[in-house]
C-alpha cells in the first residue's frame, strides 16, 4: 500500500459523495462526469478515488471524453449507475447548479488497479501523514512562508476543522480542489522542514 502514498506517485484524486461509495467498490459506477476546463486526469493516470472523506483505492484512468452535457445517453446512464438519464442529469444539476445543456463536459472512464480494505482514512490521505486537514493547516500558518491565497485556505480549513466545511466558507463546494492542492503542497513543505 504504501507504493501508492510516496512523493507524488498518484498526483490526482477524484471526490465523491458518500452516497456514491457502495457503486463505487461493487464497480457500478465505472465513470464520473465533471466540467471541462477543471485540473482533470489524463488517460493512463493513477488516480485515487476518495469518498466521503475516505480513499476506496487507486483507479487507472481509461478514457477522458469531453462532450456537451445534452450529448449524454443511455450508455453513461448505465456506466454512472444511475436508472434513467433524468436521474444523472438531476445528479449533475445538484453537483453543477446552474449548469447550462451545451455545457462542455468530461466524462472519466476508470478501472481499478487497487481497493484499499478497509478504505483509508483522509489523515492518511495527506502523504501518509498522521495529521488531520486542521492540524496540517495549523502546522503550515505557524511554520511556513505562504501566499495570501495559501494564508486564506489554510485559515478556513483551521477554522472550519474540513475540507468540506472550509470550501463552503471560501464560497462553495467546487472550492474543495483548491483547497486539497493547497493542503498538499503544505504537507510537502512541512516535510522539507522536518515539521512532520
Amino acid at each position: 500500500m504504501k507504493k501508492y502514498f510516496n512523493n507524488h506517485s498518484v498526483p490526482i484524486s477524484l471526490h465523491f459523495n458518500k452516497k456514491y461509495c457502495e457503486k463505487l467498490r461493487s464497480g457500478a459506477k465505472k465513470i464520473t462526469i465533471r466540467m471541462a476546463g477543471k485540473r482533470l486526469p489524463k488517460p493512463g493516470d493513477l488516480i485515487y478515488i476518495v469518498c466521503g472523506g475516505l480513499i476506496l483505492g487507486v483507479a487507472r484512468v481509461t478514457s477522458v471524453v469531453f462532450k456537451p452535457l445534452r450529448s449524454l445517453g443511455e450508455y453513461e446512464v448505465r456506466e454512472e449507475g444511475f436508472n434513467s438519464l433524468g436521474e444523472l442529469l438531476e445528479a449533475i444539476k445538484g453537483h453543477y447548479p446552474g449548469i447550462k445543456e451545451d455545457a462542455l463536459i468530461a466524462v472519466i472512464r476508470f478501472e481499478w488497479e487497487k481497493k484499499f480494505n478497509p478504505p483509508i482514512s483522509e489523515p492518511e490521505y495527506f502523504r501518509g501523514t498522521q495529521y488531520t486537514p486542521e492540524q496540517i493547516a495549523k502546522m503550515a500558518l505557524e511554520n511556513l512562508d505562504l501566499t495570501e491565497k495559501e494564508r486564506e485556505v489554510l485559515i478556513a480549513v483551521s477554522k472550519e476543522g474540513s475540507i468540506r466545511a472550509a470550501a463552503r466558507r471560501l464560497g462553495g463546494l467546487e472550492k474543495r480542489g483548491s483547497v486539497r492542492r493547497i493542503l498538499k503542497r503544505a504537507v510537502k513543505k512541512l516535510k522539507e522542514k522536518e515539521i512532520i
